[in-house]
């Protein structure tokens, strides 16, 4: 007979393991988070692409992208876990975001390093509190160096227990997941940068 005064007691302490994660994420920097089934995160071929068409500013130039799992790989995985963690930082910007190497992009991707260094944090912290496979992905590119040393210099990378791969180099729908999550935001960027990651946990 199913012991579900144990059973109770051990979603409890999940829950509450959940919420430590959540409240060290806002403390942290972020400005929402939230918990949610892992079978939301959607991982489509289609986000992949467009890393190539156009050229991504940083196709085979950023370690973590290139050396990312590839779109199957990443749908398996997926599949194997059951709870993950959205967390997202909101940047106001003074002008649209609009193309390639225009400064409201440059602005927008140095706004990612903080939500790159929470995922960290969280990461580490999930670990310690039993999550052993718990794992992040960042929004956007590695940006923790200003020059990535890229795929072809025969270099290590500069921070290997830092470095995370991006979200969309996975194939991850970004913009769907966040709304799967209960945390949508709007696309294209006109008044504020949100920068999304995700910690698979369980």
């Amino acid at each position: 007979m199913p012991d579900k005064g144990g059973e109770m007691k051990s979603k409890s302490a999940q829950n509450k393991k959940y919420r430590e994660l959540k409240d060290l994420a806002l403390k942290s920097g972020a400005s929402r988070v939230a918990v949610f089934p892992a079978r939301k995160v959607v991982i489509d071929d289609r986000i992949k692409i467009k890393c190539e068409v156009p050229q991504c500013e940083n196709l085979r130039k950023n370690l973590m992208c290139y050396y990312a799992p590839d779109v199957e790989r990443m749908k398996k995985l997926v599949q194997a876990y059951e709870t993950a963690l959205l967390i997202q930082t909101v940047h106001p910007v003074e002008t649209p975001v609009k193309k390639r190497g225009h400064g409201s992009v440059i602005d927008a991707y140095a706004s990612s390093i903080p939500l790159h260094t929470i995922i960290n944090k969280v990461e580490s912290a999930a670990l310690m509190r039993g999550f052993g496979y718990a794992v992040g992905f960042i929004g956007g590119p590695c940006k923790l160096c200003k020059t990535c040393v890229g795929p072809f210099s025969k270099e290590q990378c500069r921070h290997p227990f830092m470095s995370r791969p991006s979200m969309e180099s996975v194939g991850m729908d970004v913009a769907l997941i966040a709304k799967n999550a209960g945390l949508p935001f709007d696309i294209p960027v006109t008044k504020e940068v949100v920068w999304n990651g995700i910690i698979l946990l369980e």
